[in-house]
């Protein structure tokens, strides 16, 4: 079993955070596409308002992921 924890786009010269955003959607997109596995996204990326904390997201540790939230991609 294999997972990526955090992958942060975070704007450092010449790019806003919107544009991070829209690079941290298509990653997580086309990560869920070409491997089969769920994309969950958070802070300024997320979807919902519960992620937009990453504690909030890693409370109750990975196995109680699957029961909190839904990815925002799937395979």
């Amino acid at each position: 079993m294999g997972t990526l924890d955090v992958c942060p786009f975070i704007p450092v010269q010449n790019v806003t955070m919107e544009e991070c955003v829209t690079c941290a959607n298509l990653f997580a997109e086309r990560l869920s596409d070409i491997l089969n596995v769920p994309g969950h996204l958070y802070g300024k990326a997320a979807h919902i308002e519960e992620r937009r904390s990453l504690p909030s997201v890693r409370s109750g540790e990975y196995e109680a992921l699957a029961e909190k939230v839904c990815p925002d991609f799937t395979e």
